[in-house]
Protein backbone atom coordinates (compact mmCIF):
# COMPACT_ATOMS: atom_id res chain seq x y z
CA UNK A 1 0.00 0.00 0.00
CA UNK A 2 2.57 2.27 1.01
CA UNK A 3 4.37 2.01 -2.31
CA UNK A 4 1.21 2.47 -4.45
CA UNK A 5 0.54 5.52 -2.71
CA UNK A 6 3.97 6.77 -3.29
CA UNK A 7 4.24 6.18 -7.04
CA UNK A 8 0.85 7.29 -7.70
CA UNK A 9 1.37 10.24 -5.61
CA UNK A 10 4.17 11.38 -7.58
CA UNK A 11 2.72 10.33 -10.88
CA UNK A 12 0.21 13.19 -9.58
CA UNK A 13 3.22 15.57 -9.39
CA UNK A 14 4.93 15.30 -12.68
CA UNK A 15 1.62 15.73 -14.19
CA UNK A 16 0.82 18.91 -12.09
CA UNK A 17 4.33 19.92 -13.33
CA UNK A 18 4.46 19.23 -16.67
CA UNK A 19 1.01 18.63 -18.42
CA UNK A 20 -1.82 20.26 -16.50
CA UNK A 21 -3.25 23.78 -17.71
CA UNK A 22 -3.13 26.66 -14.76
CA UNK A 23 -6.63 26.13 -14.33
CA UNK A 24 -6.43 22.71 -13.96
CA UNK A 25 -3.49 23.30 -11.62
CA UNK A 26 -5.31 25.93 -9.26
CA UNK A 27 -8.00 23.25 -8.72
CA UNK A 28 -6.00 20.45 -7.95
CA UNK A 29 -3.57 22.73 -5.49
CA UNK A 30 -6.65 24.39 -3.70
CA UNK A 31 -8.71 20.85 -3.13
CA UNK A 32 -5.90 18.31 -2.64
CA UNK A 33 -2.05 19.48 -2.45
CA UNK A 34 -2.36 22.51 -0.20
CA UNK A 35 -4.96 20.79 1.64
CA UNK A 36 -2.86 20.78 5.22
CA UNK A 37 -5.50 19.27 7.67
CA UNK A 38 -4.09 17.38 10.35
CA UNK A 39 -7.27 15.47 10.98
CA UNK A 40 -7.00 13.53 7.76
CA UNK A 41 -5.62 9.87 7.46
CA UNK A 42 -1.83 10.23 7.48
CA UNK A 43 -1.35 8.15 4.44
CA UNK A 44 -3.90 10.90 2.79
CA UNK A 45 -1.38 13.81 3.93
CA UNK A 46 1.73 11.78 2.67
CA UNK A 47 0.46 11.36 -0.66
CA UNK A 48 -0.29 14.90 -0.53
CA UNK A 49 3.58 16.00 0.31
CA UNK A 50 4.89 12.87 -1.92
CA UNK A 51 2.67 14.79 -4.76
CA UNK A 52 3.39 18.31 -4.03
CA UNK A 53 7.02 17.47 -3.59
CA UNK A 54 7.50 15.83 -7.02
CA UNK A 55 6.12 18.73 -8.69
CA UNK A 56 8.99 21.12 -7.04
CA UNK A 57 11.20 18.50 -7.74
CA UNK A 58 11.48 19.53 -11.51
CA UNK A 59 12.53 23.00 -12.68
CA UNK A 60 9.25 23.64 -14.56
CA UNK A 61 7.01 22.70 -11.61
CA UNK A 62 9.01 25.14 -8.98
CA UNK A 63 8.74 27.83 -11.20
CA UNK A 64 5.03 27.31 -11.98
CA UNK A 65 4.00 27.23 -8.17
CA UNK A 66 6.58 29.40 -6.14
CA UNK A 67 7.90 31.58 -8.92
CA UNK A 68 3.94 32.69 -9.03
CA UNK A 69 3.44 35.29 -6.06
CA UNK A 70 -0.43 33.85 -5.43
CA UNK A 71 0.79 30.22 -4.95
CA UNK A 72 4.37 30.82 -3.83
CA UNK A 73 4.02 31.82 -0.04
CA UNK A 74 0.72 29.02 -0.07
CA UNK A 75 3.10 26.28 -1.00
CA UNK A 76 6.09 27.29 1.35
CA UNK A 77 3.74 26.91 3.79
CA UNK A 78 2.08 23.86 2.86
CA UNK A 79 5.22 22.08 2.94
CA UNK A 80 6.68 23.56 6.35
CA UNK A 81 3.38 22.74 7.72
CA UNK A 82 3.80 18.68 6.29
CA UNK A 83 7.32 18.66 8.21
CA UNK A 84 5.84 19.41 11.19
CA UNK A 85 3.20 16.35 10.74
CA UNK A 86 3.28 13.69 14.02
CA UNK A 87 3.57 10.71 11.39
CA UNK A 88 7.59 10.61 10.25
CA UNK A 89 6.55 9.19 6.94
CA UNK A 90 4.53 12.47 6.13
CA UNK A 91 7.40 15.06 8.00
CA UNK A 92 10.36 12.80 5.11
CA UNK A 93 8.21 13.73 2.57
CA UNK A 94 8.11 17.38 3.86
CA UNK A 95 11.25 17.57 4.45
CA UNK A 96 12.22 16.51 1.01
CA UNK A 97 9.51 19.13 -0.73
CA UNK A 98 11.55 21.79 1.56
CA UNK A 99 14.88 20.85 -0.14
CA UNK A 100 13.34 21.66 -3.56
CA UNK A 101 11.71 24.63 -2.50
CA UNK A 102 14.91 25.72 -0.86
CA UNK A 103 17.24 25.12 -3.69
CA UNK A 104 14.40 27.28 -6.08
CA UNK A 105 15.04 30.26 -4.15
CA UNK A 106 18.63 29.75 -3.81
CA UNK A 107 18.99 29.55 -7.43
CA UNK A 108 16.31 32.10 -8.17
CA UNK A 109 17.58 34.61 -6.29
CA UNK A 110 21.20 34.47 -5.49
CA UNK A 111 21.12 37.88 -3.46
CA UNK A 112 18.75 37.03 -0.92
CA UNK A 113 18.04 33.76 1.20
CA UNK A 114 15.07 31.39 0.97
CA UNK A 115 12.14 32.13 3.30
CA UNK A 116 13.16 32.23 7.23
CA UNK A 117 10.61 29.79 8.09
CA UNK A 118 12.07 26.84 5.99
CA UNK A 119 15.45 27.48 7.45
CA UNK A 120 13.88 27.16 10.75
CA UNK A 121 12.18 24.28 10.06
CA UNK A 122 15.26 22.60 8.46
CA UNK A 123 16.99 23.14 12.04
CA UNK A 124 13.54 21.83 13.61
CA UNK A 125 13.88 19.00 11.86
CA UNK A 126 18.03 18.15 12.64
CA UNK A 127 16.53 18.42 16.36
CA UNK A 128 14.16 16.14 16.39
CA UNK A 129 14.13 12.00 17.78
CA UNK A 130 13.91 10.36 14.94
CA UNK A 131 16.92 9.26 13.65
CA UNK A 132 15.62 9.00 9.84
CA UNK A 133 14.64 12.53 10.38
CA UNK A 134 17.82 13.84 11.47
CA UNK A 135 19.74 12.34 8.72
CA UNK A 136 17.39 13.38 5.81
CA UNK A 137 17.47 16.81 7.17
CA UNK A 138 21.50 16.61 6.54
CA UNK A 139 21.11 15.11 3.51
CA UNK A 140 18.41 17.74 2.54
CA UNK A 141 21.54 20.54 3.87
CA UNK A 142 23.97 19.15 1.52
CA UNK A 143 21.59 19.06 -1.71
CA UNK A 144 20.82 22.63 -0.96
CA UNK A 145 24.72 24.00 -0.55
CA UNK A 146 25.50 21.43 -3.61
CA UNK A 147 22.60 23.63 -5.32
CA UNK A 148 24.17 26.81 -5.43
CA UNK A 149 25.21 27.53 -9.52
CA UNK A 150 28.52 29.53 -8.11
CA UNK A 151 29.82 30.63 -5.14
CA UNK A 152 29.08 30.34 -1.64
CA UNK A 153 25.71 30.37 0.06
CA UNK A 154 23.95 33.45 1.30
CA UNK A 155 25.42 34.50 4.97
CA UNK A 156 21.88 34.02 6.20
CA UNK A 157 21.66 30.35 4.84
CA UNK A 158 25.51 29.56 6.36
CA UNK A 159 24.42 31.40 9.62
CA UNK A 160 21.57 28.74 10.20
CA UNK A 161 23.04 25.76 8.82
CA UNK A 162 26.58 25.79 10.26
CA UNK A 163 25.24 25.28 13.75
CA UNK A 164 22.86 22.41 12.68
CA UNK A 165 25.50 20.67 10.90
CA UNK A 166 28.65 20.83 13.72
CA UNK A 167 25.81 19.09 16.17
CA UNK A 168 25.03 16.67 13.09
CA UNK A 169 28.61 15.54 13.02
CA UNK A 170 28.40 14.73 17.08
CA UNK A 171 25.44 12.50 17.01
CA UNK A 172 25.88 8.70 17.76
CA UNK A 173 24.21 7.77 14.69
CA UNK A 174 26.67 7.11 12.06
CA UNK A 175 24.37 8.16 8.84
CA UNK A 176 23.42 11.34 11.08
CA UNK A 177 27.19 11.84 11.39
CA UNK A 178 28.11 11.17 7.96
CA UNK A 179 25.38 13.51 6.44
CA UNK A 180 25.90 15.90 8.24
CA UNK A 181 30.16 15.74 8.05
CA UNK A 182 29.55 16.08 3.73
Amino acid sequence: EDSTRTIAAAAMGMLAAHAMADDELATLLKTQLLDTDASAAWQVRHGRAVALGMTLSVTPGAARLLGDTAWGERVTAAVCTFCSADRVPVSMAGLRALGYVMRYHVQAAKDSPPPPQTLAILTKCLKQDSTDMKQLAAAVAGFVARSVPSGPLHPAVLKALVPMLVNGAKEKNTLVRSNSEQ
